[in-house]
């Protein structure tokens, strides 16, 4: 996906450079939102055979998620 030219494939400070033009929504939370996107763009090209790769970043990307929703509970309990 391409916003103007600010967003480049492949680099963190596309999602840092978006987050400007984004009220005052936490970091993590927009990366869950991007995630989960993700997650469920991959589960619509799953084929009965052959895609055993789009199970396995499936996964990694809920990891990801978990992690970064223990960051913000971790963090709201400081606030």
């Amino acid at each position: 996906m391409m916003i103007g030219n600010s967003i480049k494939k492949g680099n963190m400070n596309n999602l840092e450079d978006l987050k400007t033009r984004i009220a005052a929504v936490p970091m993590d939370v927009i990366k869950i939102a991007v995630l989960k996107d993700e997650i469920e763009i991959f589960k619509s090209r799953i084929e009965p055979t052959e895609t055993g790769h789009l199970h396995t970043t499936i996964g990694t990307l809920k990891h990801r998620i978990e992690e970064l929703e223990n960051d913000l509970a971790i963090s709201s309990r400081k606030d």
